[in-house]
Order: C-alpha cells, then structure tokens, then sequence
C-alpha cells in the first residue's frame, strides 16, 4: 500500500501503520528553496530539512507498531508556498 500526501505550509497529516508490517516514510521538497517539516511517531518528534528539488527518506520499519505517524510542514504560512510531498509505503 501507498500513499501520496502533498502538504502546504503549516499543514498536517496522520498516516495510519498496521503492526507488525514493513513502514516506509520518504519526503520531497517540491519548492525551489529548503524547506522545513517533522515527524511525529511513537511519541518521537524528528525535525528534518530537504534541500530544493531532493528527496530523503524519514524512516524505515522492519514493522509497524500500529501507532499513526504524524507528518508537518513546518514553514510559517506567512512564508512563501512550500510543498512536500510525503509518501508512505506498508508491506510489499
């Protein structure tokens, strides 16, 4: 399973992992500067920055623990638009 999320400054979403299954969480920063997000997981907040136009990978489970992880964009919406593209991949 995949899923694609494009969010915009300030904005979040929370995807849903299965126990005991493969997780993967990748970012790409969409804008034409670095821009800034964190992740929430298991009680866990990891900021990070990507670079323009690059991806990076969040994290990688060898298994879920059914916690949701919780993904941000971190720039100020008072800052010009900034997309990252999130995309988490289970099992497979």
């Amino acid at each position: 399973m995949t899923i694609q999320k494009s969010l915009a400054n300030g904005d979040q979403y929370g995807f849903g992992t299965k126990n005991g299954v493969s997780t993967t969480l990748f970012a790409e920063n969409q804008s034409n500067y670095t821009v800034t997000g964190s992740i929430t997981w298991s009680g866990e907040i990891t900021n990070f920055s990507i670079p323009p136009k690059k991806q990076i990978t969040l994290f990688r489970s060898a298994r879920g623990n059914g916690e949701p992880v919780f993904a941000k964009n971190t720039v100020p919406k008072t800052e010009p638009l900034a997309i990252i593209k999130f995309t988490f991949t289970q099992g497979g």
